[in-house]
């Protein structure tokens, strides 16, 4: 199965991969349940921290995917839980900070995991308004970089080259 799921969440019968319009999902092989088991993109946020020196902070990735190639701050959205509030709660996780959000600059898709996870990324410009950027969570370091100064090839993620280096590199013109 290309999803990865044998069983329906719902009732534990075996699921099938059915068209269900224009899209093949996981559905319950049970007529009294057919649950259709979507398969969404998963919601992501991250921030472009800015300083007074005009740098960026990023973060070295702890964990694989991509340990040791640098991100943007930032992470999977819990449950029912706002993007806003997602962004406060991954910085506070991550970096020990308080951060204030100046914008949000669009949105970006891509893929986490190789292909196994389809991910629809909101960044944020924010600046830092209580602390001092710390390593936790699965940050292994932290840097300050200027935009002109980032190498593309160790940026994790196809989408942090494409948040920095066109909205949000659009955002500040």
């Amino acid at each position: 199965m290309k999803f990865g799921f044998r069983y329906c969440p719902k009732c534990g019968a075996p699921l099938e991969e059915r068209t269900v319009g224009d899209q093949i999902e996981p559905v319950c092989t049970r007529v009294e349940c057919a649950y259709i088991f979507w398969q969404n993109s998963k919601p992501c946020t991250c921030a472009v921290i800015e300083n007074d020196r005009g740098e960026v902070l990023l973060c070295v990735r702890k964990h694989e995917p991509d340990a040791g190639k640098i991100d943007l701050p930032g992470g999977f959205l819990e449950f029912g839980e706002h993007p806003h509030d997602a962004i406060h709660r991954e910085i506070r996780e991550e970096l020990g900070v308080t951060i204030e959000i100046e914008a949000g600059i669009g949105f970006v898709m891509d893929w986490y995991d190789g292909k196994e996870v389809a991910t629809l990324n909101i960044p944020f410009v924010a600046h830092i308004v209580e602390g001092t950027p710390t390593p936790n969570d699965d940050v292994a370091a932290i840097q300050w970089k200027r935009l002109e100064d980032i190498n593309r090839a160790d940026l994790a993620f196809r989408n942090n080259e494409t948040i920095l280096f066109e909205l949000y590199a659009n955002y500040r013109k």
